[in-house]
């Protein structure tokens, strides 16, 4: 039996996190319309195999901000992503000599497309969007004159 044949999704909130002598004890909030009904029919102490993804503010999949603060190659390079999108020289770029309102959004956009990626965040979980970003920024620099 497949995973997916079987799985139940429902929106839930952190409530409890505590250490037991038998393991971490989590506690999650679900709204009444959101609970599955076979989950109200088992006893406790059932077994699952659980999958959390947590949700932002603009009810998308986002990583964790404890993720974000570690520093690994790839939360080094959403940093690096957003600093360059920032930057007057890259936006130039990025955009080759086009003209946009917003330069710094237009260039994280333009930016997520050659790193085949829906947002920036993702360079976090994503080694072949951080290589792709690590070439981008080579190619930048070398058209900028930058000795690598």
């Amino acid at each position: 039996m497949k995973v997916e044949d079987v799985v139940q999704t429902f929106e839930a909130s952190l409530m409890i996190l505590r250490m037991a002598k038998e393991g971490w004890v989590v506690g999650l909030s679900v709204h009444p319309d959101e609970i599955p009904e076979l989950l109200l029919r088992v006893k406790l102490g059932t077994r699952y195999q659980v999958a959390l993804v947590q949700i932002g503010e603009d009810e998308e999949p986002t990583l964790p901000e404890a993720l974000l603060r570690e520093t690994t190659p790839g939360v080094k390079a959403v940093a690096a992503a957003g600093q360059l999108c920032r930057s007057g020289e890259f936006q130039t770029w990025i955009m080759a000599g086009d003209t946009h309102p917003e330069p710094e959004a237009e260039a994280a956009r333009r930016l997520r497309v050659l790193l085949g990626v829906a947002s920036r965040s993702e360079l976090a979980v994503n080694e072949a969007a951080v290589c792709a970003l690590d070439q981008i920024i080579r190619q930048w620099k070398g058209d900028l004159g930058i000795e690598l």
